[in-house]
């Protein structure tokens, strides 16, 4: 489960449930954050729940969604989970590309002005990390790559790199799992 805040509620998105049943209510549920009853559910407008591959926050608070298609994808984000969704804009890669639902991203700094979006790349020996930036709330079209130095083919679990702030030349917090597949290590 992915979780994300939105304004004053809390966003869960289950991916197991988006990939082996769309239609559930468990799929995307919003709570209010401070009595955490039940909000409803996250306004996806015209998206797919099966390409809404990631959420998280930025640090105002608002929820921003990952949706992959085509080998693209695109983010989206909510100040309030009954907002319609808001395209920051695409990028010709998919920035979700792990089968094992792993996957996970960062956004350091404001969506809907300047940020930095960090994801896990394909894994490999070097730790890769793809890296775009957001200025004046558009997604740029050129992404980078970033070098954890920490290998993210080791296991099936997860590598996060985490800005520590929105600079161009932020240093990183890398949180990452090793070990046995399948097992809980860190």
């Amino acid at each position: 489960i992915y979780h994300a805040y939105c304004g004053n509620h809390i966003v869960m998105l289950s991916r197991a449930y988006a990939e082996t049943n769309p239609a559930s209510p468990y799929t995307v549920k919003a709570f209010d954050k401070t009595t955490l009853n039940d909000a409803g559910t996250l306004n996806l407008g015209s998206i797919s729940v099966s390409n809404l591959k990631m959420i998280t926050s930025d640090y105002k608070g608002r929820c921003v969604g990952a949706v992959t298609s085509n080998n693209q994808t695109e983010f989206f984000y909510w100040a309030k989970p009954d907002d319609n969704p808001k395209s920051i804009g695409k990028v010709a890669v998919n920035m979700a590309p792990a089968s094992d639902l792993s996957n996970n991203f960062q956004v350091a700094g404001d969506i809907a002005g300047d940020a930095w979006i960090t994801a896990l790349a394909p894994r490999g020996s070097k730790g890769e990390q793809y890296r775009i930036k957001v200025e004046g709330g558009q997604l740029s079209s050129e992404y980078s790559i970033i070098e954890t130095g920490y290998p993210s083919d080791d296991c099936s679990g997860f590598q996060m790199i985490s800005p520590r702030d929105d600079s161009n030349r932020p240093s990183f917090i890398i949180g990452d799992t090793e070990g046995t597949p399948a097992v809980v290590n860190s």
